[in-house]
């Protein structure tokens, strides 16, 4: 009956340690999805929440700013924002998210819609010094729409503060549960022992009369323990201690462990193994725990004979007398030198793994760079490809019409390209545009732009002062193509269409008449400059 009883405690102690174990699981699965996945859709939202709010203010001083220049670096400081909204809202699009999140999202994108072009207006029109319109649409138009965008966002945050607070509120709940869960298999457990006691107590007068027939029972129980004993010593590392700390007793295991011989322990204290690893007031608290008569339990380093190190999982307890107070300390070590190297290994291995982590961000981050520099590079010359020029002639024409400078366009065809590569083959023709690619920007300025327009033809943007010629300035380009030699094939010369930018005309117009001069160039003999009107 004692033995059921004590069966029934076990089987309570199992089920409330793994119903416990299951609920804490539960408790973790909920908070790590509070810490990941609802916290960095609310720290996304922040950041496009305050992106653009700011787009707001910087619009607001570039309206209220008169130094050109100022107002100039404004706009590019609205854009760059731009870009930061737009490129964490497709990272926050690509997580998982509800349809009520998506629908948010969906506001806020329409809000932007109906925003970002008043806010190009209100920059167009600054730009065009009509700061007054400027600052009626905006203060009308574009930053009652911009609210929308904010409004859409902060009920974006909104909705993932009240999804973490369930969360948190289900977390709690769970708590609550497994203390329920403790409490009441605590109770049954105390309710068995106390059955358990009752039991033993009904029972004891009957087991004292017996008592003479069960000595030899005792016996056997004697027996058994010298086996337990004998068991513990090839098992545990096994020392007796006086209340002064003084060895009385090892067993053979902590002799082979610390390579020292039984009478060079015998009398000594514990500190002929100190490793000196540990810091003397973690051997303060231990004795000052021990001799109070509670059980101390840890991990300690040792040190052996020939100086080496070895871990043990350590457990002191004082055995106490008839005044309540230690008589002598045992001490039961067991040998974890090998789990502590593996610990050890597995942190060295971490932080190897954390290192390699690291390399491997900065080589994707470089060739990231390296694929931004290649989409924007024509793969044979070198110089910038017809995406880097659409970019750039967007941004001169932009600067030129509000600064009022004098850009100028010039496009660039090799004579005879087709000949030529009929004549020497494909790959002198490339060598040929190469070489051409390298006169033409080792004789630009600084602060003008070449691109390689497609083919055999090329794009100088340049800004010019008002002592400048246009036509000399592509003139001087033409004769250096007309003097230099180039390998293989001697001299080449190349035909070039002029154009100036219109404050009033868009980009395509600006090309267009570029290119009619070109065509104009070619029709009236080649290595020549065309300007159109």
């Amino acid at each position: 009956m004692i033995g059921a009883g004590f069966g029934v405690v076990v089987v309570l102690l199992i089920a409330m340690t793994v119903v416990t174990m299951v609920r804490l699981e539960r408790i973790q699965l909920l908070v790590a999805e509070i810490n990941t996945q609802h916290s960095k859709h609310v720290q996304f939202a922040h950041r496009m929440y305050h992106a653009a709010r700011e787009r707001s203010y910087v619009l607001v001083k570039l309206v209220h700013e008169d130094d050109a220049l100022v107002a100039d670096d404004y706009a590019m400081r609205f854009w760059a924002l731009g870009n930061e909204v737009a490129q964490t809202r497709r990272l926050l699009i690509k997580e998982t998210l509800t349809p009520e999140e998506h629908a948010l999202l969906g506001e806020q994108a329409r809000a932007t819609e109906l925003t970002v072009p008043l806010q190009e207006r209100v920059i167009e029109l600054n730009g065009a010094q009509r700061r007054r319109d400027a600052m009626m649409i905006l203060t009308d138009q574009a930053l009652p729409a911009q609210e929308g965008v904010l409004s859409a966002l902060t009920a974006f945050i909104a909705l993932k503060n009240r999804q973490i607070e369930r969360a948190s509120l289900e977390a709690s709940e769970q708590v609550r549960s497994a203390q329920v869960v403790l409490f009441s298999a605590m109770l049954l457990t105390v309710l068995a022992s106390l059955a358990i006691g009752f039991y033993v107590q009904r029972n004891m007068s009957r087991m004292m009369r017996g008592l003479t027939d069960k000595t030899w029972q005792l016996n056997v129980s004697l027996r058994d323990l010298d086996f337990q004993k004998q068991a513990l010593d090839e098992h545990a590392i096994v020392s007796i201690a006086d209340p002064q700390g003084r060895i009385t007793y090892v067993n053979d295991k902590f002799c082979a462990v610390s390579q020292y011989a039984r009478e060079e322990l015998i009398g000594r204290d514990h500190r002929i193994i100190n490793s000196g690893q540990h810091p003397p007031s973690m051997f303060v608290d231990m004795w000052r725990m021990i001799a109070s008569g509670a059980t101390w339990q840890g991990e300690v380093c040792n040190r052996k004979k020939d100086g080496s190190l070895y871990w043990v999982s350590t457990t002191i307890l004082p055995f106490l007398n008839a005044a309540g107070r230690p008589e002598h300390y045992i001490s039961v070590r067991t040998d974890i030198t090998s789990i502590k190297m593996a610990e050890m290994m597995l942190e060295s291995n971490q932080e190897r793994l954390e290192e390699l982590v690291a390399q491997r961000t900065a080589e994707l981050a470089e060739r990231e760079a390296a694929f931004q520099r290649l989409s924007e590079t024509d793969m044979l010359t070198g110089v910038a490809n017809r995406r880097k020029f659409d970019e750039t002639l967007l941004i001169e024409t932009s600067r030129a019409q509000r600064h009022g400078l004098s850009l100028m366009l010039v496009m660039l065809d090799i004579d005879h390209f087709k000949k030529l590569n009929d004549t020497y083959g494909h790959q002198v023709g490339d060598s040929v545009l190469v070489e051409f690619a390298q006169r033409l920007a080792s004789h630009i300025r600084a602060h003008d732009f070449l691109a390689r327009w497609g083919g055999e033809e090329f794009a100088v943007l340049a800004t010019l002062n008002d002592s400048e010629d246009p036509r000399q300035f592509a003139d001087k380009l033409r004769a250096l193509i007309a003097a230099n030699e180039f390998s293989v094939v001697g001299h080449v010369t190349a035909s070039l269409g002029l154009s100036i930018y219109r404050p009033d005309e868009d980009i395509d117009a600006l090309l267009s008449r570029a290119d009619k001069a070109l065509y104009a160039a070619k029709a009236n003999g080649r290595n020549r400059v065309e300007v159109t009107p």
